[in-house]
């Protein structure tokens, strides 16, 4: 989580510096990036994954045993994630975000950081993409 918060915090930084074409710059670095990893053969061996990546544990040697098992634990981590994000929604940041996305023009005249608050919710949005992504990767190879 920390890996793809900190690197949702570069891309979100690189996109900012544009301003007003946050959505365009941030799908174009996603396909720069995509490709490199794609066509990085030695690294990444490509379309064919990275190998030798271990079994999902929840902490060290304990591994979930059944298919079941391993439902309950992603109903559980989304549970979690919902509620983080209901209570992130109700704070006065949520509100932030809440009137950034339905007018930014009165959001920035109401004096709130804009970009901080962009930077902020797409760091979020990384680090909660990347237990998506572990979760996928345990059923696809687990």
């Amino acid at each position: 989580m920390l890996l793809s918060g900190g690197l949702a915090w570069i891309v979100a930084r690189v996109a900012d510096r544009t301003r007003d074409y946050y959505v365009i710059i941030t799908l174009g670095i996603q396909v720069v990036i995509y490709s490199v990893m794609n066509n990085w053969q030695s690294v990444t061996h490509g379309p064919l994954g990275i190998p030798g990546i271990s079994a999902f544990a929840i902490v060290p040697g304990v591994e979930l045993e059944s298919k079941l098992a391993y439902c309950f634990f992603s109903a559980i981590l989304a549970g979690v994630a919902w509620v983080v994000l209901h209570q992130l929604i109700h704070s006065p940041f949520g509100r932030v975000l809440i009137a950034l996305s339905e007018d930014e023009v009165y959001t920035k005249s109401l004096g709130k950081n804009m970009a901080g608050a962009k930077t902020v919710s797409f760091v979020i949005s990384g680090m909660l993409a990347s237990i998506a992504g572990e979760l996928f990767e345990e059923r696809v190879l687990g």
